[in-house]
């Protein structure tokens, strides 16, 4: 029987996690916890305090463990009951592995993110996610555990074992050390979710290519080659920042120049900037050369599944900002006649688009297709006709939504995270665009001003290499991927504290003047 937590002496002051990953770790709301949430004391398959307590003050991971989890590893294995799965896990009969062998054969069979394999190659796919979610923990525990790193190191039985079938066993293998059996179940839910990630967006955008064709667009459209210079050349400046000589460093004042100083101060940083050339004009039609410097970043699998573990959200939901852009103009005036023509430059290219494919279909009765069809399904017969009609005369090509902050600080910038610092300034948008076939494209925009840029690198609490540091460990990432009732040893205050110093001294120390 499991310690009553009410009757036990506390060692751990379990954290509440998102619900729909709550199973990740060892929180006070995780199903079928392996160790007590407070104790730390290792828990049978199924305790019946531990679920009484879940069903009373967590009602709804309750219910996601009764309907989810429990009944569908029930489906899985064939077993009806979770304790029972305990006793035949521990047992090394021959029935034990027939079952294993069946187990395996209905998670290839019922997985839904391995439907892209063919039927041969579902077994080393799945596999191969098995790899991914050992670099992914060995990337969280290097990048934010480095102290810890050996510590952390995955367990031999664990790294070695790719076999999704044989890891959930493990997980209810008493016989096991209890870390052993957490990997095992961490590495099992991380290799559906990676698997799942991997998955999404093939059928709501069209992600791959997306963004260098917005770079590309930018390219033609927007910047301007010099005569006798080739497409790609960009102009060396530089942003020299001078900031207070406190440990805030906040940013004093900033400016873009094209040489570097000739001297050099304490106080002062300097950001390299490789800018791009265009020629805009304002809204009375005079036109100016300006400078702007781009950095196109697209969100890699690790990272929009840190996110989702983040916000506790659907694969995908928050995969609108994987595509993104910062840039960074000299004047809020640049940034606006800028932005005015190239929206302006964008709906005319689609326009185009969408009207040379009705010419293709000119043919063809429109009516009759548009009231036959709601998305672009293109299994249907020339469904293309139909959606470039709805392109061009349903809503807008492209679109601002969700704005945040601005760039004269009228607004103040309000991010999701907990990890945002109130002091964070710039202007922030998602770029709806509609393509010809009536589906959306999305692109994070990220627009700075020198001073506001310089802010973002190196002032305390504001600075990118701090904000992803804050973010996993207040929002409690750290306790979801390695629990401390798992993981004891590590302490938690002072590799928080040192994690933190350590990325604002890489900020700091990076914009240092080349000797």
């Amino acid at each position: 029987m499991a310690s009553n937590p009410q009757n036990t002496e506390r060692k751990f002051k379990p954290v509440v996690h998102k619900p729909k990953y709550a199973a990740f770790g060892n929180g006070d709301n995780t199903p079928l916890p392996i160790v007590d949430p407070y104790t730390g004391e290792e828990l049978p398959i199924y305790d019946p305090e531990t679920v009484d307590r879940l069903k009373n003050d967590h009602p709804e991971e309750h219910q996601k463990m009764v309907v989810e989890y429990a009944n569908r590893i029930k489906r899985l294995t064939g077993i009806g009951r979770l304790r029972d799965i305990a006793t035949i896990a521990s047992s090394d009969g021959p029935g034990t592995q027939i079952i294993i062998d069946q187990t395996r054969r209905n998670m290839l069979g019922r997985l839904g993110f391995l439907a892209k394999y063919q039927d041969n190659d579902k077994e080393s796919g799945l596999r191969e996610q098995g790899r991914s979610a050992d670099s992914y923990i060995n990337q969280m525990g290097k990048r934010f555990f480095p102290d810890y790193e050996h510590d952390l190191s995955l367990k031999i039985e664990v790294s070695t074992c790719n076999d999704a079938a044989k890891l959930l066993f493990m997980a209810f293998d008493t016989r096991w050390d209890k870390r052993v059996r957490y990997e095992a179940r961490r590495k099992l839910l991380l290799m559906e979710l990676l698997g799942k990630t991997r998955d999404y967006s093939k059928a709501e955008e069209d992600h791959e290519g997306a963004l260098n064709d917005m770079v590309g667009f930018i390219d033609r459209k927007m910047i301007n080659v010099p005569e006798g210079q080739k497409k790609g050349v960009s102009f060396e400046r530089f942003l020299i920042s001078r900031h207070t000589k406190d440990r805030e460093h906040k940013t004093l004042k900033a400016k873009i120049q094209d040489r570097l100083p000739k001297g050099k101060k304490a106080t002062e940083r300097v950001t390299r900037m490789g800018m791009r050339r265009t020629i805009i004009e304002n809204k009375d039609g005079e036109e100016r050369e300006s400078f702007f410097y781009i950095i196109p970043r697209e969100k890699d699998t690790f990272d929009r599944v840190t996110k989702t573990l983040r916000y506790g959200a659907e694969v995908g939901e928050k995969d609108t900002d994987r595509n993104g852009i910062r840039m960074v103009f000299e004047t809020k005036e640049d940034w606006e006649d800028f932005f005015r023509e190239f929206k302006k430059q964008l709906e005319d290219e689609y326009k185009q688009k969408t009207q040379q494919n009705l010419a293709n279909y000119g043919h063809l009765d429109i009516k009759r297709l548009i009231g036959t069809l709601t998305s672009c399904d293109k299994t249907e017969a020339d469904p293309q006709l139909a959606f470039d009609h709805v392109a061009i005369n349903g809503a807008e090509i492209v679109q601002i939504i969700d704005e945040k902050g601005s760039l004269d600080g009228s607004v103040p910038f309000e991010g999701n995270s907990t990890g945002t610092n109130p002091g964070v300034n710039f202007y922030k948008f998602k770029l709806q665009v509609k393509k010809p076939c009536g589906d959306f494209q999305h692109y994070e925009f990220q627009i700075f001003l020198p001073k506001d840029f310089a802010d973002y690198q190196f002032r305390r609490g504001v600075s990118w290499e701090e904000y992803q540091v804050k973010r996993f460990f207040e929002e409690h990432i750290d306790e979801l991927l390695f629990p401390s009732q798992i993981f004891p040893e590590i302490n938690r205050i002072e590799v928080y504290k040192k994690a933190m110093e350590e990325a604002y001294q890489r900020a700091w120390k990076g914009g240092e003047l080349a000797a």
